[in-house]
């Protein structure tokens, strides 16, 4: 990252700090803490944000580490053509996950955020019915074929030469941090 957004995302994050202070409360006691606001809005031609930015970080090492390509070739679950393939159901209903969806109807909100598709590389992904389809297809041969190709993407990650990589591992999943002692 270029030195001069370090410095502006390090600025940004002490003027929150300083927001959330308990001392900066006392300063003004008469001030009601939701005060005017900035009612400045934009609307740009060229760019485009969603608050699941990272989103597109996770696929792009799920597309690195060729998970998208194993999924497809390890798990059968239609006999005749789909508008789309397995692994579109599965990261569809991961990322949803990871986007902090908490039930398989909250896919369609990432369906109406146009950037976070956009940051997927996505021209659409499933509704929620259609991911309901999906998943009362699958049986135990599908969940053990999908774990299958799971574990070959995650022994491409283990087999990097990086010894950095084992000393600390973080999932941020449900938007808290916790370390995992797990595989």
């Amino acid at each position: 990252m270029k030195q001069n957004h370090t410095d502006t995302i390090d600025g940004r994050q002490a003027d929150v700090l300083e927001r959330l202070d308990r001392e900066s409360e006392r300063r003004n006691p008469d001030r009601p803490m939701l005060a005017r606001g900035n009612e400045v809005f934009e609307v740009a031609e060229r760019s485009s944000a969603t608050n699941h930015g990272g989103i597109g970080l996770i696929h792009r090492l799920a597309r690195q580490l060729g998970l998208p390509k194993l999924i497809d070739e390890a798990v059968r679950v239609f006999k005749g053509p789909s508008p789309y393939t397995v692994s579109d159901y599965v990261l569809s209903i991961a990322y949803n996950v990871v986007a902090g969806g908490r039930m398989l109807d909250d896919l369609e909100l990432r369906r109406q955020d146009a950037a976070y598709m956009d940051a997927l590389g996505a021209t659409r992904i499933p509704d929620p019915t259609t991911g309901g389809d999906f998943l009362r297809r699958f049986d135990r041969t599908q969940i053990d074929d999908l774990s299958e190709a799971i574990d070959v993407a995650r022994v491409k990650v283990w087999k990097k030469d990086d010894s950095n990589c084992f000393r600390r591992a973080i999932i941020d999943v449900d938007e808290t941090i916790d370390g995992t002692n797990g595989k």
